[in-house]
């Protein structure tokens, strides 16, 4: 499996799939885990083995290893995966306990012709890799050079101009859309549901409109999917409504105060709301 490559386009990086990291991160995997050739493989299945025979381009997918190989919940490894299907990069065949993915155009990664020229192009590469090195540290002796011929004023201004890019730059926040935020977030057991997705949906809406909205959203909503008093789906969009319509800052129980506590005050991530 650590031997050999396969082939990647820069005209990937304009796709659907580029812009979720997590979600390149398995559609690479896919293509660098996929058979190279037919062959057998061992699954295992309750407390035993099963051998099943994979072809060129599949590969096997269990939502769990996966969740545990890339230290993610399986839902949110599950939701892309289907996606990857949606989309037409795979195609998904399950069975009891694993699935088998396809590769889509698995030619284009890897063509029956890459295992034969790799090494006659090795010594090549590793020779274009070689004077690309010696290129790249000449270059930077060059540049360390310029630097310490700078003057210390300069090289002032230039911290000075950075840091005010810093300041003016935008919030990590204002880049997120509400399906790259809703798809990084954990939900608990039997809340991934769309009327769930809506409410969120509409609640970060309605944060954005008030000038509120969240500096690190994902972490914000997964501790107020947790709250005490969010019991189920049910009462969490009820919750979400009711501060919607009367305007308040967050969700929370208005009308038996927290003990030990002289308010009514419920504190979510950095904010303390009424």
């Amino acid at each position: 499996m650590d031997d050999g490559w396969v082939r990647l386009y820069r005209k990937s990086m304009k796709s659907q799939v580029y812009q979720d990291n997590l979600t390149w991160k398995l559609w690479s995997e896919c293509i660098m885990r996929a058979a190279f050739t037919d062959r057998f493989v061992s699954v295992r299945v309750g407390r035993g083995m099963k051998t099943i025979a994979i072809k060129r381009g599949q590969l096997i997918y269990s939502r769990n290893q996966w969740a545990k190989r890339f230290a993610q919940c399986a839902s949110s490894i599950d939701r892309r995966i289907k996606l990857l299907e949606k989309w037409g990069n795979v195609t998904l065949e399950p069975g009891n306990q694993y699935t088998v993915v396809t590769v889509c155009e698995y030619e284009t990664y890897n063509p029956p012709t890459v295992a034969s020229e790799q090494p006659s192009e090795q010594p090549s590469e590793q020779q274009t890799n070689s004077k690309r090195t010696a290129n790249e540290q000449q270059v930077n002796r060059q540049t360390e050079r310029k630097e310490r011929k700078e003057p210390k004023e300069r090289k002032e201004r230039s911290k000075e101009r950075k840091l005010k890019k810093v300041k003016k730059g935008k919030k990590k926040h204002e880049t997120l859309t509400t399906e790259v935020i809703l798809g990084q977030l954990a939900f608990p057991t039997g809340w991934d549901t769309p009327e769930v997705h809506a409410a969120l949906g509409q609640w970060l809406t309605y944060k954005a409109g008030r000038g509120e909205a969240y500096k690190q959203p994902v972490l914000t909503l997964g501790k107020m999917l947790r709250l005490k008093f969010m019991t189920s789906p049910a009462v969490f969009i009820e919750k979400l409504d009711e501060a919607i319509a009367k305007d308040w800052k967050g969700p929370g129980d208005y009308n038996k105060p927290t003990k030990g506590r002289t308010d009514d005050t419920v504190v979510v991530g950095d904010h303390r709301y009424r």
